[in-house]
């Protein structure tokens, strides 16, 4: 079965990549959402309900997402996930490797599949070898597209640049608003507004000069 086992080289590959975009898309969204809930603490000062109530969520949200990619990699392993079929595969390698007869791959795929009830076995056999020889002399990881793995790779580096840039602008607070959050038990009270009034009016302070407020 050596069409079959270049299709699985190139199923992994692309299992791969695709945990990669994964990884990088939680990543973006991870820091995205972190940027923002320290900001909204930093002005709104989360009850501990609320807190533990957003966690809760994203670590129920985090399981669903690792149970959904268990699911996943059982359909592909049974072959039922359309994106990951040999038939698929082999598609994508006719459209590399073979771009003017783009089902040659898919074809030998098939007859190889089928080599116990074809006729002329010699016939298969032949195509089979040869179109083995010329697959297999392409790595299967420049088999799959990595276009889009390249594009979230750059808007997550934006993401979290951006990111960077906004917690150091307002640093004091995130630090503050990030140990409140780290310390989700603990209950904080927002600090109150006060106003100042001056008992003698109005003062006029010239530079250097000291004054007391009573």
């Amino acid at each position: 079965m050596k069409i079959q086992k270049y299709l699985k080289s190139v199923r992994n590959e692309k299992i791969k990549m695709d945990l990669a975009s994964i990884s990088f898309i939680l990543l973006m969204i991870f820091t995205g959402l972190l940027l923002i809930l320290i900001l909204l603490e930093s002005v709104f000062y989360f009850s501990s309900f609320y807190k533990k109530l957003v966690l809760l969520t994203i670590i129920i949200s985090f399981l669903t997402i690792m149970l959904w990619l268990f699911i996943s990699y059982i359909f592909i392993k049974q072959n039922r996930n359309e994106k990951y079929s040999w038939n698929y595969l082999a598609k994508i390698i006719g459209k590399v490797i073979f771009p003017k007869n783009q089902d040659t791959a898919l074809n030998a795929f098939q007859i190889e599949a089928q080599i116990n009830k074809t006729e002329s076995k010699d016939l298969a056999d032949t195509f089979i070898n040869k179109t083995a020889k010329t697959i297999t002399e392409i790595n299967p990881n420049d088999i799959i597209d990595k276009s889009n793995l390249l594009k979230i790779k750059l808007i997550t580096s934006i993401v979290m640049l951006s990111s960077i840039v906004v917690l150091s602008i307002f640093w004091k607070q995130s630090a503050n608003a990030f140990y409140r959050w780290k310390n989700y038990n603990e209950k904080f009270l927002a600090p109150k507004p006060f106003k100042l009034y001056s008992l003698t009016r109005n003062q006029h302070i010239l530079g250097g000069e000291k004054t007391s407020i009573t």
